[in-house]
């Protein structure tokens, strides 16, 4: 008895609870929603260090992504150097061409050429190409880098797979949303991670084409004659040279000072003539 006229005495106030707790309910509903759309819309992408480690599992069995780059010169004499600009010519005509020049310099009265090519080489001839290169004259200068990129290309896949998975999550979102609203919002990440995939995807491509091929800068230099060689090595010709420059320095004084040596002269003989006579 006592219930029953707790409740008829409060049924309006209960009647109030109850609809506010059922106003809290959804609204507590269609927060959790809210929250479920804007993480898959608005969050970084989940999973990147499981992806990495995926990634890195896969590149035990696969190997290293190296990238190799290398600069030789080497000279030849003057009489060989046409025949030889053809024989790399031949050793390097299945290459692909970045740059190809010859230029000329003066070293003493020698004019002395350069042949210089930089060309990208299959990574798997790399090793043939350089040692057929080296046997085509004397060595000058050799050297060899190598840098690893298997990091790079490691993180590269695991962010595009990782965003690929952010993108499937998205699309599924975007197949249930009804709100214009969100509708815009879904699309607008979706270009964004579509914009990022692809970055990562030619990111991927141009250490696939660097490790794929490897670049080679070479020269070939004509030797000056021995003549040239032996004049700069012993400086006899700066000696002989600066012999002519002194005689030159000389003949040049007294060409200026003509004059005054003349009226020396005269004043010298006159000088002779009177002390005979006196």
């Amino acid at each position: 008895m006592v219930k029953k006229n707790f409740f008829e005495k409060n049924k309006i106030f209960l009647l109030i609870i109850l609809v506010v707790l059922a106003f809290a309910y959804l609204g507590n509903k269609e927060d959790v929603i809210n929250k479920s759309m804007s993480y898959s819309v608005e969050s970084a992408p989940y999973g990147l260090d499981q992806n990495l480690r995926m990634v890195k599992s896969d590149y035990s069995q696969q190997g290293s992504k190296i990238v190799k780059t290398a600069r030789l010169d080497v000279e030849v004499s003057s009489k060989d150097y046409a025949n030889k600009k053809k024989v790399i010519d031949d050793l390097i005509s299945q290459s692909y061409f970045l740059n190809k020049n010859e230029y000329s310099s003066r070293y003493g009265s020698d004019n002395i050429k350069t042949y210089h090519i930089t060309l990208k080489v299959p990574s798997k001839d790399y090793d043939k190409i350089i040692d057929n290169l080296k046997e085509v004259g004397d060595i000058v200068y050799f050297s060899e880098n190598l840098v690893d990129r298997t990091q790079n290309y490691q993180d590269y896949e695991a962010y595009i797979r990782t965003y690929n998975l952010e993108k499937e999550r998205v699309e599924k979102l975007l197949e249930k949303a009804t709100d214009v609203k969100d509708i815009l919002q879904i699309e607008n990440k979706l270009f964004e991670i579509q914009r990022k995939i692809d970055s990562y995807k030619q990111q991927l491509k141009r250490v696939e084409d660097d490790v794929e091929y490897s670049t080679i800068r070479f020269s070939l230099i004509e030797k000056p004659s021995v003549t040239q060689t032996m004049l700069k090595w012993t400086g006899i010709k700066e000696h002989l040279i600066n012999i002519v420059n002194g005689i030159n320095e000389v003949l040049v004084f007294i060409t200026s000072n003509l004059g005054w040596i003349l009226f020396g002269l005269i004043l010298y003989m006159g000088y002779k003539l009177y002390a005979r006579k006196g």
